[in-house]
């Protein structure tokens, strides 16, 4: 595999701030995530309902970083 495909070897090349971002980005969501139950045991088989699950506890996410953020420019 050629290395500026994206392949084992084109890693080296990847490397920098930007991804070391995105990955911060990457994993700090999962770990939000990883607080809902319901996601970590995957009690539902198919995938349809494992996928409405996982975009319901990202919109819960959401909903209470947007309360706290509004919450905090009150106490401003």
């Amino acid at each position: 595999m050629d290395p500026k495909e994206g392949g084992p070897g084109g890693e080296e090349e990847k490397r920098g701030p930007q991804k070391e971002t995105h990955r911060w980005v990457v994993e700090r969501t999962l770990s939000w995530l990883s607080k809902c139950r319901s996601l970590l045991t995957r009690y539902n088989k198919q995938a349809r309902y494992y996928l409405g699950l996982a975009q319901f506890a990202c919109a819960l996410l959401w909903f209470r970083r947007l309360l706290r953020t509004r919450a905090d420019r009150v106490l401003r």
